[in-house]
């Protein structure tokens, strides 16, 4: 978790620090490519990652509270 707040922390300091015209322009930076703007890539290195994990971390509760109740009733 500590890791996790640091880099959340980290990504708030340089996003409070880019004009706001640079996350919504096409091709503002070249690696960006043609079709991605600088908001899309920190979403997809951010919060699409968090919901991928949360997902799959929900799965893997659930799989361990059956396991634990099934070991229960052996």
């Amino acid at each position: 978790m500590a890791d996790y707040r640091a880099f959340h922390d980290k990504m708030l300091e340089i996003i409070a620090r880019v004009p706001d015209r640079d996350f919504a322009t096409l091709g503002r930076f070249t690696w960006t490519g043609p079709s991605w703007t600088l908001s899309d890539y920190i979403r997809a290195n951010t919060a699409s990652h968090y919901r991928w994990a949360c997902k799959h971390i929900r799965r893997w509760l659930r799989a361990q509270a059956k396991a634990k109740t099934r070991k229960a009733r052996q």
